[in-house]
């Protein structure tokens, strides 16, 4: 069995930062190195949508001032779900890097001098570019890769928030693509794909939260299974005049959005998720309180005060991590 050292670059938001989390366990027993890369750079991306806006709030920038703060606080909270950077080193023995430029010439030989001969993309916001491209073909004679997990079904909808666009024009499924990286219109080729039902009842976020283990046990039936054997990575070449690039929704797709019943994501239960993720009973409390001073600060509107939910994706997707394991 050949132990890969793959290099794992995770977006800021907390559903790439859910999936990347739950493999890590998985790559490490094993018995394969991992080396975590996060990005120092970022798009600032506002939507002119508040609604829209509120959702990239506390679904991305809530995560990272301040819950993986507050759960770095805590030693033992590695038990919890998703363990901070600082506790998957002290588990696991894997380093995190903060890159601001992933395509710079230095950051290619330090991903040589780790001895990187794979990558995996999860929501990333730097694009890759081709100096990382040439890198990675060096890599691929020897059974190297570099991997994208796109968030919605290729080649039908490539671009950012996939579901936003599948439940916007009725699909009947949303899913997760595993494909090759070779440029940033996600037409690379398909090594594999999973589907599921959309339930038009709950929210963008609460259909990725049921059904994200889907993802994971995409990644590790392909890349663990597959990947030791030297077999199935080459993919399926897709039919790029199948699909359309989308890029971010408009005001006019938000408010179409909107207007048919259709939600973003549901705060309540959201950030109740978040506290039972990341942080012990005790802490939730806490974390309530600074949530209304970051959402002050944001400036954003609260339809409600922030109370503690029920929380049904947390059920949902303990069974769906029994399943994968």
């Amino acid at each position: 069995m050949k132990k890969m050292t793959l290099g794992l670059f995770i977006g800021r938001d907390l559903m790439s930062y859910l999936i990347a989390t739950d493999l890590i366990p998985f790559f490490s027993s094993a018995g394969h190195k991992v080396e975590i890369f996060l990005s120092s750079e970022h798009e600032n991306f506002v939507p002119e949508n508040a609604e829209f806006r509120n959702y990239l709030f506390f679904t991305s920038e809530l995560m990272q001032r301040q819950t993986l703060r507050l759960s770095d606080e805590i030693p033992e909270s590695y038990h919890f779900w998703a363990p901070t950077p600082r506790q998957i080193k002290d588990k696991f023995g894997f380093d995190t890097h903060q890159v601001s430029n992933i395509n710079a010439q230095n950051f290619v030989k330090k991903m040589a001098d780790l001895g990187i001969n794979c990558a995996l993309n999860i929501g990333f916001e730097q694009k890759f570019k081709k100096p990382l491209f040439n890198y990675f073909d060096l890599k691929k004679p020897d059974g190297g890769f570099c991997l994208n997990l796109h968030f919605g079904l290729l080649p039908h909808y490539r671009g950012v928030h996939p579901l936003f666009r599948a439940m916007l024009g009725g699909e009947k499924y949303g899913g997760f693509t595993l494909h090759h990286l070779e440029d940033n219109t996600h037409t690379g080729a398909i090594v594999a794909f999973d589907k599921f039902e959309i339930d038009y009842t709950e929210s963008i976020f609460t259909n990725l939260m049921n059904n994200y283990g889907l993802a994971v046990a995409m990644i590790l039936n392909n890349i663990l299974d597959e990947k030791v054997e030297g077999k199935g990575l080459r993919g399926s070449p897709q039919s790029v005049s199948e699909g359309n690039y989308f890029t971010y929704p408009t005001s006019i797709e938000v408010n179409a959005f909107l207007a048919k019943g259709l939600k973003f994501y549901e705060e309540d239960s959201l950030l109740s998720l978040m506290a039972h993720i990341f942080l012990p009973s005790e802490k939730h409390a806490h974390f309530y309180n600074e949530v209304a001073v970051e959402v002050k600060r944001a400036q954003l509107i609260e339809a409600e005060p922030i109370q503690l939910a029920n929380v049904i994706p947390l059920m949902a997707y303990r069974q769906k991590k029994k399943a994968v394991q």
